[in-house]
């Protein structure tokens, strides 16, 4: 996860789930609907934060720090970079503070 998108979720007082990089038991999936909404429909953007939140309605979420996957953001621009974070800050507060749907 963005360092810029830990902070806005720490300030939103929101859990920490991305779906960068994350394992998930059948079982667990499976009772947490997988990647749809609960009116039954998938969720068109942020499938795996959704996903997230359910799981941890049911239960332990765990965080495996040695579990490290490498990646470049070398094609990631400065301004890019800037937009996807506040992008991300509008929809958190939208969903999680307004609660409206994305």
């Amino acid at each position: 996860m963005i360092l810029g998108q830990r902070v806005v979720w720490r300030l939103l007082g929101l859990p920490h789930f991305s779906g960068a990089n994350f394992a998930v038991r059948k079982e667990a999936f499976s009772r947490a609907g997988g990647f749809r909404s609960p009116d039954g429909r998938f969720y068109s953007d942020w499938e795996d934060i959704q996903l997230g939140f359910k799981l941890r309605k049911l239960g332990k979420v765990q965080y495996l720090p040695d579990l490290v996957v490498l990646t470049s953001a070398r094609k990631l621009r400065p301004a890019s970079a800037r937009n996807m974070i506040v992008g991300n800050a509008k929809r958190m507060v939208r969903v999680h503070i307004l609660g409206r749907p994305l």
